[in-house]
């Protein structure tokens, strides 16, 4: 049986800081968690997608250098959609593209290795609520 690692990941923008956050686990429990904070750099609609495309590309960061299967995991549809190409707009954050450049390196490379991404309800499990929580 293969293993997955699962990648959680969630962003906010709050009291004018964005702030990120993704979680690593496996079947043994956390792997990796790592947050930070951002500058929103001006107010603007797309200030939580930025943030969820943060934690997104620093989750992708990490993986790259461990090569393994990873479904990555996000309550946030419309940065799916844009970063699996559904979307005609999926460049309005630099984050997404070089996300979904980045996923698709992963697809090619020669190492047994898939990478999967999923929406989730927000708070739909005990890893999405505290990747949630780590944004607030």
């Amino acid at each position: 049986m293969k293993r997955v690692m699962k990648i959680y990941t969630d962003g906010s923008a709050r009291d004018d800081v964005l702030k990120w956050a993704f979680l690593v686990v496996d079947g043994e429990g956390v792997v990796k968690f790592d947050m930070g904070n951002m500058n929103p750099g001006g107010r603007g609609n797309f200030d939580v997608e930025r943030a969820e495309a943060e934690a997104m590309k620093r989750a992708v960061d990490w993986a790259r250098s461990r090569p393994d299967n990873y479904v990555m995991i996000t309550d946030s549809k419309s940065l799916v959609s844009k970063i699996c190409g559904d979307c005609a707009n999926a460049t309005n954050d630099p984050t997404v593209p070089y996300v979904r450049r980045t996923i698709e390196e992963f697809r090619r490379s020669p190492a047994p290795i898939s990478f999967v991404i999923q929406w989730r309800e927000r708070l739909s499990d005990e890893w999405m609520k505290r990747v949630d929580s780590a944004c607030r």
